[in-house]
């Protein structure tokens, strides 16, 4: 199976949100400097001892990201960010798949069976080796935590110390990205509290963790990859203002920061706002109400239902103003959920226009939406009207639900909205329209969206409850196919192929605002490397390459 052609780090959209500020727990003293020039090169800024001598880099970061268990099995790192455990595969810098604890993998004509050979000098920092009995054991205990992404997967067999075989159930194309993130762990020693300390091959050995406080790597010194330059690193886990706060006395080498803190000046700081293919967009429920039922639970809305309804709403809405005023201009205006992978349709959707209300208007009024009372469109009865959800606690969804509901009033729509917890919203979300963030690279989250038997599974999955037959056809091709380019290219098709689709060109099932930034501050003289665009998971993504941070040249 060739590699995939994955996406390269360009602009992207915005996050928005602010934490509430927190109390720094945890501050080091500046012994020793140099000096290092401010943003504006007038100043200058002394550099701590600590990191001229490479003893210790220190972040600020948002506690929520950082939780136990570290535990590969039971999902930490499926973002790509391991840390403490190599994986058989990797991301690199462009994110294209490349090799890591493997040193090559073969796929049978069937799909059905994946055989990768694995280096044998790799050690685990208990000083155990790393063997195929050790792959094996990590896939199997993955299977039975059922925390981690494993479509189609049945069983892991080394079938030699330097060999083993993932075998399917069903051809899986997307195992490719899971064997980029599952991390490898020891068989010999792993337990039910592995994840609290966690023993693997990557380049970190955990330090300590205390909950809420702290997080402290160390350099992994037989670590098979490039080593740190930084003997330790230490995550502070502080919110948003504390860590600006941390960064404006010179407390910390990098904060991480919601965009409305982010025009702070930082002496001795530069911004870095990041790329991610974060998304935020609105889903819209595709069946009338009463179409089924998913474990008790109501689906359907009477006005979103409606095809025209939904593709009047995508033509209008004006991305732009959203990304500047929402967002705070930290973003980039996105057609379609995938527009930032090499299966999207960014080049179909090139061409749309942004914000295109007399466009809309004429579609519902074909149609037979006509205006009434208040300039509120109504069809044979039905007044067009609907519900919003958002997280009230992330401002940045909140700004996106008051613009949208602004914008689609200039079209005869009226958007009611209403914060509520996630829970209520989970109970709700087949039969409300939700203001959503998300993002991975693996493209089973197409599947995941768009699928019409993820539709009748209670939670997250395809809350829109979209179904169409082509496109379902598409994405189980994708799935088959035993070559990434083949898998591509369905699903590619899945979202458009040029009469069906999943994606704003054919039955709008989603409304995509853009894709989001992540921002820090970060000291200058710090190079934090060439940053692999980011997934949807905040914040904690910086760090995904912090084995090569070292000190700029001067």
């Amino acid at each position: 199976m060739p590699r995939p052609t994955t996406p390269k780090p360009t602009r992207r959209a915005v996050l928005a949100g602010m934490s509430g500020a927190a109390a720094l727990t945890a501050i080091f003293p500046l012994p020793g400097c140099s000096s290092q020039s401010g943003p504006s090169g007038t100043e200058t800024i002394p550099l701590p001892e600590r990191l001229t001598n490479r003893q210790e880099v220190v972040i600020a970061m948002d506690p929520s990201k950082v939780t136990t268990p570290f535990d590969p099995v039971k999902g930490f790192g499926e973002t790509g960010v391991l840390l403490f455990n190599s994986a058989l595969l990797a991301a690199d810098e462009k994110n294209q798949i490349v090799n890591d604890v493997a040193t090559g993998y073969e796929v049978s004509p069937d799909g059905l069976v994946w055989t990768f050979k694995i280096r044998t000098d790799i050690k685990f920092t208990d000083g155990t080796a790393l063997t195929a009995e050790d792959v094996a054991f990590t896939y199997n205990q993955a299977k039975e935590a059922a925390k981690v992404n494993l479509p189609g997967f049945d069983t892991a067999v080394a079938t030699g110390t330097d060999t083993v075989e993932l075998r399917l159930t069903a051809p899986s194309s997307t195992l490719l990205y899971t064997a980029a993130t599952l991390g490898i762990v020891p068989k010999s020693t792993y337990s039910e509290g592995f994840g609290d300390k966690p023993i693997g091959s990557g380049p970190w050995k955990f330090g300590h963790y205390t909950q809420g406080q702290q997080l402290i790597l160390e350099r992994n010194d037989d670590y098979h990859g490039p080593k740190a330059k930084f003997a330790k690193a230490t995550l502070l886990l502080v919110e948003s203002d504390a860590a600006l706060a941390a960064a404006q006395s010179g407390q910390v080498d990098l904060a991480c920061v919601y965009p409305g803190v982010s025009s702070q000046q930082v002496p001795g700081f530069s911004l870095a706002s990041l790329p991610t293919f974060g998304c935020r967009l609105i889903s819209l429920p595709c069946v009338a109400p009463g179409a089924y039922e998913v474990d008790g639970q109501s689906v359907g809305n009477a006005v979103t239902s409606d095809p025209v309804i939904r593709k009047a709403m995508a033509t209008a809405l004006n991305r732009e103003q959203i990304v500047k005023d929402c967002l705070l201009g930290y973003g980039e205006v996105a057609f379609d959920i995938f527009d930032a992978f090499p299966w999207g349709i960014k080049q179909e959707t090139a061409s749309l226009k942004d914000g295109d209300v007399a466009g809309a208007d004429a579609m519902l009024d074909q149609a037979g939406w006509a205006k009434g009372e208040g300039g509120i469109r109504e069809k044979n009865g039905t007044k067009a009207s609907f519900t919003l959800l958002y997280p009230p606690n992330d401002s940045g969804r909140q700004a996106i639900a008051e613009a949208f509901k602004a914008q689609m009033t200039q079209i005869g729509i009226n958007v009611e909205l209403e914060g509520t917890d996630f829970t209520s919203m989970q109970d709700r979300n087949r039969k409300d329209a939700v203001v959503l963030g998300g993002g991975r690279l693996n493209p089973y989250h197409e599947y995941y969206m768009l699928s019409g038997t993820m539709a009748r599974k209670k939670g997250w999955s395809n809350i829109a409850c979209y179904s169409n037959e082509q496109v379902q056809a598409n994405l189980e091709a994708a799935l088959a196919a035993t070559d990434q380019e083949s898998a591509n290219r369905f699903w590619h098709a899945a979202l458009w192929d040029g009469t069906n689709g999943g994606s704003i060109l054919g039955d709008s099932p989603y409304l995509m605002v853009g894709y989001i930034h992540h921002n820090y501050f970060v000291r200058n003289g710090l190079d934090i490397g060439t940053q692999r665009l980011h997934p949807h998971d905040h914040f904690f993504q910086v760090i995904n390459n912090l084995n090569t941070w070292d000190l700029k040249a001067s």
